[in-house]
């Protein structure tokens, strides 16, 4: 969101150099340099998503500065922050203008405006709303105490159907708890489905299920919920940039290193892409996921049910492939994966090629006689001269072969919590075994 007139300009000039980059987009040229196909279209879509999105906040900042917006509604509390910088830039008030009016320095108001006034207080909101000369309507519904969220009608998630026992043993509804008993509860329940309890119907594994397993869609939809809060908490200091994925042979690079899976997850850091752990719920069959938290946290969530180093690279990088691929069609809502589960859509499939063909490109793969290879000898002497790790072949061979029971003890059983733990990226309270 724009909030001021610098950050206009910045946007706009940013605007005009991903114009002039999809003009000199060279596709050929990067196929001659050696860069795999899927990985050249993922940066061209990246650069045009990029632009619509840098061009869509432009035109809303444009509208707002024309003077002709006087009415901002909004169905939502945690809205009411965005709907104050809105109601500021439709009065043509700077930073400054609104400081002066509150006796304030420009510096508050910015670290206000920063948050969306996550940190302000109800006193100060309505401080902010009188100088702004703001009137609101504010209508407030509440449900009867012994219900916990909204009908099943309403909105497909039936309290009664959630795993509590799970929920209570993990200690996710601390945090919520305003006093004891049944009325603390129900409160606390409330308030941690609350970012999802406006979903039309519980979150899928976009996958499926694995053959004559069972799916507790409702176990899923509360693991949701805690990805949701736990993004919330955290402070990324970078804004998410994919108009470039040059960084991404990095990421092959940290496969051949003992602590790789820590190093990857701190690079993605600096990329604007949090890489969260929670282990999955009973009858979820969940490795991974990939999220668009409130609009802008870029999130790729693990469980670690299988502490193997294949599979720890091929869910990191099949998320990652969602979010820098589907970031319009799909992400919102987010991607639930089973690693081992076969893709069965369009969406599934373009984040498994991705998947490969950051390590390694598609075609040199398919050609490749290592895909037929009994020998552990060989699968170690092919990733070592393709300067990749060896459990990351050895899990493609498995998976391609649907066999998990080949390469056993190349796969890096055991070798990603404790890496993970010792670089204080884990605690032994999120993740379990399977």
């Amino acid at each position: 969101m724009i909030k001021n007139e610098r950050q206009y300009k910045l946007t706009r000039s940013q605007a005009e150099k991903f114009e002039a980059a999809l003009k000199g987009f060279d596709e050929l040229g990067l196929i001659k340099q050696g860069l795999d196909p899927i990985l050249i279209k993922a940066q061209r879509d990246a650069l045009e998503s990029q632009l619509d999105t840098l061009r869509s906040e432009i035109k809303a900042y444009d509208a707002l500065k024309s003077g002709n917006v006087r009415n901002l509604s909004t169905n939502a509390i945690s809205d009411l922050g965005k709907k104050f910088i809105e109601a500021r830039i439709a009065q043509g008030l700077t930073q400054k203008d609104l400081a002066t009016r509150l006796d304030m320095k420009e510096q508050q108001i910015q670290r206000y405006e920063k948050e969306q006034y996550a940190s302000a207080s109800l006193d100060r909101l309505v401080e902010v709303a009188d100088a702004l000369g703001v009137a609101m309507q504010l209508e407030l519904s509440f449900k009867r105490p012994d219900t916990l969220l909204r009908s099943e009608e309403e909105s497909g998630v039936d309290a009664r159907k959630l795993p509590l026992k799970v929920i209570r043993d993990r200690r996710w509804l601390n945090t919520f708890r305003r006093e004891e008993g049944k009325a603390g509860l129900d409160y606390a329940l409330s308030a941690f489905m609350a970012p999802v309890a406006s979903s039309a119907s519980p979150a899928l594994l976009r996958q499926g299920k694995r053959s004559g397993a069972t799916l507790d869609e409702f176990a899923l939809l509360a693991w949701k919920a805690r990805i949701i809060w736990k993004a919330r908490r955290e402070r990324l200091m970078v804004t998410a940039n994919f108009s470039d994925l040059s960084w991404l042979n990095s990421i092959k690079e940290f496969t051949q290193q003992d602590r790789g899976p820590a190093l990857a997850i701190e690079f993605l850091r600096t990329k604007g892409i949090l890489v969260l752990f929670e282990a999955h719920l009973p009858k979820t069959q969940l490795d991974g996921a990939a999220m668009l938290v409130d609009d802008h946290i870029f999130t790729i969530a693990m469980t670690l049910r299988y502490d193997r180093l294949d599979n720890f690279w091929f869910v990191l990088l099949h998320e990652l492939g969602h979010i820098i691929q589907h970031r319009d069609s799909g992400l919102q809502s987010g991607f639930f994966d089973e690693d081992e589960a076969r893709a069965v859509d369009k969406l599934e499939k373009e984040a498994d090629d991705f998947a490969r063909s950051t390590l390694l490109p598609a075609e040199f793969w398919l050609s490749s006689l290592i895909r037929f290879s009994q020998s552990e000898e060989q699968v170690v002497e092919f990733a070592k001269e393709n300067r990749i790790s060896a459990a990351v072949i050895a899990g493609w061979i498995r998976r391609e072969r649907n066999d998990f029971t080949i390469f056993n003890s190349l796969v890096g059983h055991g070798k990603v919590r404790n890496v993970l733990r010792d670089a204080g990226l884990l605690e032994d309270s999120n993740v379990s075994g399977p």
